[in-house]
C-alpha cells in the first residue's frame, strides 16, 4: 500500500505510517546517476529500496518481494518499461507504478 503525501505537507511521515513492514520500493533504471538519485531520495526518507537496472530482475525481485511501488525507467536494455508495462497491471493489480525517463524523445 503506498499513500499519497503531499510536498506541501511538511510533517515527516513515518515509513511504517506508508508502508506495511514487509514492503518495498523497487527502482529500475538502468542509469546509475538516476537510479543513485531516485534511490538515496527514497532512502534519506527511510523507505525501504531495491535498485535493479532491468526488466529481468524486476521480475526475480517481483517474485521475491512484497513491493509496493516500482518506478519503472520507460528505456530499459533488452525490454522498455512501456512493454512490460501492461504485464505488470495485469499481475500485480495492488501495484503502484511510476513511469519515468531521462530520454527527451520519450513517446
Amino acid at each position: 500500500m503506498v499513500e499519497y503525501f503531499s510536498s506541501i505537507d511538511r510533517v515527516e511521515r513515518s515509513p511504517d505510517l506508508l508502508l506495511d513492514s514487509d514492503e518495498v520500493i523497487v527502482v529500475v533504471d538502468d542509469s546509475k546517476e538516476a537510479a543513485l538519485l531516485l534511490t538515496t531520495l527514497l532512502e534519506n526518507r527511510h523507505l525501504p529500496v531495491i535498485c535493479t537496472g532491468s526488466a529481468e530482475s524486476l521480475q526475480t525481485i517481483l517474485s521475491e518481494r512484497n513491493a509496493a511501488l516500482v518506478i519503472l525507467d520507460l528505456e530499459l536494455p533488452g525490454q522498455d518499461g512501456s512493454d512490460i508495462l501492461p504485464e505488470l497491471v495485469q499481475n500485480y493489480p495492488d501495484l503502484g507504478i511510476i513511469m519515468v525517463t531521462g530520454s527527451d524523445a520519450a513517446p
